[in-house]
């Protein structure tokens, strides 16, 4: 969808594309729009390469390619193939480094197998922010004193789908009958324990 990129000014670029694309500022904050340091990945014109792709490497956190950004990647920990750590150090080239950001020098990213092992290490203040914990976890950590517990909306929607090609569910009717008998309000204080929106049909 891009046409073209031109350099405005350091840090600064116009993108100029083919035709008329709303979400394209929504797509830029996703991680496959990430920017790349070339001076670690050897991407040239439009052919790719293994380099262009992060990935990890034992022992070497620079070998393994990470994204750029406000922090630099310092280490990287896999156990049995599945990260285990990551650890972050502030990048002293960033923009603005001078006026205070970033505010922490370090920031350590830990990964758990699953939401109740992540919800131990909350309660016993072994991390400092978690999210996506686990319904059935939040309700007691709402009652922690100890604890805050955040929320606020976001982007994750679930929703069923129907084969249209086949039927019944080629009958536009029969798709809205099915849509009309689901009981989103019973679907929210139940499944999602009341922490959901539903939306309309």
């Amino acid at each position: 969808m891009i046409q073209n990129v031109t350099v405005v000014g350091e840090f600064v670029v116009n993108f100029y594309l083919k035709t008329p694309f709303a979400p394209f500022l929504s797509l830029l904050a996703l991680p496959p729009s990430y920017i790349v340091d070339p001076m670690y990945s050897s991407m040239h014109g439009t052919s790719w390469s293994s380099n262009d792709i992060v990935f990890y490497t034992e022992g070497n956190a620079r070998a393994s390619n990470p994204w750029s950004g406000p922090y630099r990647l310092a280490n990287w920990t896999r156990v049995a193939g599945k990260d285990s750590e990551m650890i972050l150090v502030a990048n002293p080239s960033y923009w603005d480094t001078g006026a205070g950001y970033q505010r922490n020098t370090k920031a350590t990213i830990k990964f758990y197998a699953d939401s109740i092992g992540l919800a131990s290490a909350v309660r016993s203040h072994g991390i400092d922010v978690a999210s996506r914990v686990g319904l059935g976890e939040i309700g007691s950590m709402d009652n922690d004193p100890s604890l805050h517990v955040w929320e606020g909306n976001g982007a994750f929607i679930q929703y069923l789908c129907l084969q249209e090609k086949y039927w019944p569910f080629n009958e536009t009717s029969i798709r809205q009958a099915v849509a009309s008998a689901v009981n989103r309000t019973a679907l929210v204080n139940t499944v999602f324990q009341g922490r959901a929106q539903s939306l309309s049909a």
